[in-house]
């Protein structure tokens, strides 16, 4: 027998064995590796896993520990153990070193890649180590101060992939400093994991920023078209607002000023700064704080200035004073806003409401953020988007706010519109009596505010002078209120006889009165019948009371009128100039010659339309003081 050929083919089945036990029996073959105490332990049943419970920290406070000084022995036991899911210090000047251990426990002997996810976007430095029994394995070094296109992978976030290989223990140390606050927020997440999460944020961010796009889109629309200066206050604001939360999300960077380093490091603060102004300029254009609320609008002012101050600082003092005074500042600032908002909605100012509201949402956003900034809360998905959440629900809120705002302000126009039209009326109706619209009518002019100095129009009309006879007798043996009264006794029984026969008054002369009648002659002499004759029933109750009867006499001459303004700038007049009113002046005083009520010209009886409605009665020529001709006269007798 062949001993070699046996030996032969039981190595070869052995062989065999070993290699289908390795697959149905990988453990068997290749035992799994035992997890040491507090280490995170990685499965392929496992997406995403964070570190943070894991992690033992150590404070640097001179930033010159090296990466053999965190793994030596001798500094071993100041390493603390962080119990937490979360890694966060505040604000701190030290350095800090993380340190903890990992294990890929894979079903089958493989490498997978993990990428290693550091969630705040302003941490300055970063340095990640790899480390294994042999030593340091790899060293990555990022953080906001480095050059953004020589991120291992290009994110708004620090994202560190690792080809880690099953079943070999790794201890991951970090060190990091910055001059913000300094939030850690770690996690382990697979190449699937990673792209499901940067899906999400994009839907987020997108929403977010979308909505805040539009509303500054929509509310500079509004400013154009009303030209109110809250809106183009509210859209510096928002325009701001965006570019700071850009900063603080880290997409600035990202999408904005990739290559503007210096600029980068100092964008949070200068940005925020200019928000907090535009947040208290608005605040105080929107709830009219110098008049409603005057001590708060002093507070307001203090804060403009300390956020004006802040900015500087930023740029050419301590970064880190700048950022905690953003930090800190706007919750008092956004507290005396919230409180300014409140009195006046007690004091009736509707959009308020709105404002208090939206600013209550705001400021709640900026609580829990900043209280996960000084450690007071944990870092989370809410916590950390809380002052996007916040401010979200504050851009729609306000924008309702400015819409309602806008609907209070049309109607306070509109009623301010309708009482100025209202009193406008009421002085056009007022000055009416003083200037006849007849009068306004003949000069083509819509109202008395178009009246200039120097309008007037050549018209041919007639003209109708009354006056009340032995008025001097009747006078001195009346009081002056009695005068008065006597007048306008008259006057309400002669006047609305003129405008019946479409005339109108031209002037009052003391007890004398100048109508033009600008319809023609026939208008005029019958005004002058029907006047007569409402004197003789006048008259008759006057009798009757043992009253003196009054009796009047009344000139008619038709002639070629200038109708005009005459004064001066600041005191016009309306006036009639022409000969006719001589004539019809000369006539009226005529008819105490003539013992007659109603005396008119040739002209005037030539131009009469209907000869048969009045009883008329030659007289003859007269020669009338001022003209060098005589005029042929006539009477209008009334029965």
């Amino acid at each position: 027998m062949n001993f070699a050929g046996v030996k032969s083919f039981k190595q070869i089945f052995l062989l065999t064995a070993m290699i289908l036990a390795s697959f149905l029996f990988p453990d068997a073959i290749y035992p799994a590796a035992t997890p040491i105490e507090n280490e995170l332990v990685l499965t392929d049943r496992i997406n995403a896993s964070s570190p943070g419970k894991y992690i033992y920290y150590l404070e640097d406070a001179g930033g010159k520990l090296s990466i053999e000084d965190a793994c030596s022995d001798s500094l071993k036991n100041n390493f603390k153990r962080n119990n937490s899911e979360n890694v966060n210090f505040g604000f701190t000047r030290s350095a800090y070193w993380l340190k903890f251990n990992i294990l890929y426990e894979a079903e089958k002997l493989k490498h997978k890649e993990w990428h290693l996810e550091i969630a705040y976007p302003l941490l300055n430095h970063i340095d990640v180590y790899l480390v294994t029994e042999e030593g340091v394995l790899e060293k990555i070094s990022t953080g906001r101060s480095m050059p953004y296109n020589e991120r291992v992978l290009k994110n708004r976030k620090f994202i560190l992939p690792f080809n880690l290989q099953s079943r070999t223990h790794y201890a991951v140390l970090l060190r990091i400093q910055t001059d913000g606050s300094m939030s850690v927020p770690l996690a382990f997440r697979t190449t699937s994991a990673l792209t499901e999460l940067v899906k999400d944020e994009q839907f987020f961010f997108g929403l977010y920023y979308g909505i805040l796009l539009v509303m500054a889109i929509l509310n500079l629309f509004l400013f154009a078209t009303v030209r109110n200066i809250d809106y183009l206050l509210y859209v510096l604001y928002v325009v701001s607002w965006g570019l700071f939360q850009l900063s603080l999300n880290g997409m600035d960077v990202e999408y904005l000023w990739q290559d503007a380093r210096w600029w980068s490091m100092h964008a949070v603060p200068v940005l925020g700064s200019l928000t907090a102004i535009g947040m208290n300029l608005f605040a105080k254009q929107f709830l009219q704080t110098k008049m409603n609320t005057p001590a708060l609008d002093k507070i307001l002012k203090i804060l403009i200035v300390v956020f004006i101050l802040n900015i500087p600082i930023a740029l050419l003092l301590e970064y880190r004073i700048s950022i905690q005074i953003l930090t800190a500042v706007p919750i008092f600032g956004s507290f005396i806003m919230i409180v300014a908002g409140i009195l006046c909605w007690a004091r009736g100012f509707r959009p308020a409401r709105f404002y208090v509201v939206s600013w209550i949402a705001f400021v709640l956003g900026i609580i829990i953020f900043t209280m996960k900034n000084f450690n007071l809360l944990p870092y989370t998905f809410l916590t950390n988007n809380a002052m996007q959440i916040g401010s979200a629900l504050e851009v729609v809120l306000m924008s309702f706010a400015l819409a309602d705002r806008f609907r209070i302000i049309q109607k306070e126009k509109e009623t301010i519109q309708r009482e100025a039209f209202d009193e406008q009326l009421k002085m056009a109706t007022s000055f009416s009596r003083f200037v006849p619209k007849e009068f306004l009518s003949l000069l083509k002019k819509e109202s008395i505010v178009n009246i200039e100095l120097g309008d007037q129009v050549l018209q041919e009309m007639p003209v109708l002078f009354t006056d009340i006879r032995s008025y001097t007798t009747l006078s001195e043996k009346m009081t002056p209120q009695e005068n008065i009264d006597f007048l306008n006794l008259h006057l309400s029984k002669i006047v609305p006889v003129i405008n019946k026969h479409n005339g109108f008054i031209d002037k009052y002369i003391g007890d004398a009165i100048m109508a033009l009648f600008p319809c023609g002659v026939d208008d005029a002499v019958g005004a002058a019948v029907e006047m007569q004759k409402t004197m003789n029933e006048l008259n008759i109750s006057r009798i009757a009371t043992g009253i003196d009867p009054v009796k009047i006499g009344i000139g008619i001459h038709i002639g070629k009128l200038m109708l005009g303004t005459i004064g001066q700038e600041d005191r016009l007049d309306t006036t009639v100039i022409s000969d006719a009113v001589n004539i019809a002046s000369r006539l009226e005083g005529l008819n105490k010659h003539f013992n007659s009520g109603v005396l008119i010209s040739d002209d005037v009886y030539k131009k009469l339309a209907d000869l048969d409605r009045f009883n008329i009665r030659k007289i003859g020529l007269v020669r009338i003081r001022g003209k060098e001709n005589p005029v042929r006269i006539l009477e209008v007798v009334v029965s």
